[in-house]
């Protein structure tokens, strides 16, 4: 996977944990902090920064991995570049890292369903 070196691998893994106890992967966009803050009293609904709960490490070391993945992968980097014409650059980052962690979890999930298998 572009982007995601073996120190990046092992903080993605050590932060995150037990994989299964995250539903979606908006849950684990939430838990690194890069999904942004909602404020809704009846009508309307406003969006402000991101909130930076979570893991301080594991939020850089995504948003790290995801410039360097933006610039090697097509999809994301077609994906950051149309964020990036219509929001900005910082903004842009902090899209295709919670992209990345999507991705990761997609990823993660997937080899220990086949690994628990395996070993039962």
């Amino acid at each position: 996977m572009y982007g995601v070196g073996l120190y990046a691998a092992l903080v993605v893994i050590g932060e995150l944990g037990e994989i299964e106890r995250f539903r979606s992967a908006h849950q684990v966009g939430a838990y690194a902090g890069l999904t942004s803050r909602v404020r809704q009293a009846g009508d309307p609904c406003y969006y402000g920064k991101i909130t930076r709960q979570g893991s301080p490490s594991l939020r850089c070391v995504l948003v790290e991995a995801a410039i360097h993945a933006a610039r090697r992968d097509d999809g994301l980097r077609n994906f950051y570049q149309r964020v990036r014409k219509r929001a900005g650059a910082n903004k842009a980052r902090v899209a295709t890292a919670r992209r990345l962690a999507k991705i990761c979890w997609i990823r993660l999930r997937r080899w220990s369903r086949q690994h628990s298998t395996q070993a039962a």
